[in-house]
Parts: structure tokens; sequence; C-alpha cells
């Protein structure tokens, strides 16, 4: 999920259903602009909304990013690693 609308539409129909739905949020890690999702200002100001706070019928329940397509294995563990620094 890379937005606080598309965690709202989620919610709405969790909660018509009765259920709590896992999520992912999707951070933005690459060094490519084909690559998209929430950035850690983003992800700080979604968290703190209270628009998210009400949300009952979802559970945040890890991150998810893609990284930048190349054979360079250090870009991709820095970016990942990265990521496990935000989720941490």
């Amino acid at each position: 999920v890379d937005s606080l609308k598309l965690l709202e539409e989620i919610n709405k129909q969790a909660k018509k259903n009765n259920r709590v739905i896992d999520c992912l949020l999707q951070i933005y890690v690459a060094e490519e602009e084909s690559k998209f999702g929430l950035d850690e200002e983003e992800l700080s100001a979604l968290l703190a909304s209270p628009a998210f706070k009400e949300m009952k019928n979802i559970r945040i329940v890890g991150l998810m990013g893609m990284a930048t397509f190349t054979d360079n294995q250090n870009q991709i563990k820095k970016e990942f690693s990265h990521l496990k620094s935000i989720f941490d």
C-alpha cells in the first residue's frame, strides 16, 4: 500500500466485511524513477495522521520496497538495508 487514500479504501471494504486486513506499506528505496512508494517523511506523516489512527480494520504488518534494477549487489544491499533501518 503506497498511500493513505488506498489504506482508507481497504479499511472501508474490510469494515463492510467485518475483517481486519494485514497490509504492507510500500517504501521508495530505489534510485530509479520507475519505482514508487512512500518516502520517509510521507511514511511518518501517514502513521501520525488522525485518519490512520482511526482505522480499525487494517493492520500494518511490515514494509516492502523494490530495489533498483541492477546487477550491482552493493546497491541492492544498500537499498534493502535502508528499508530495514526504516522498519526498525
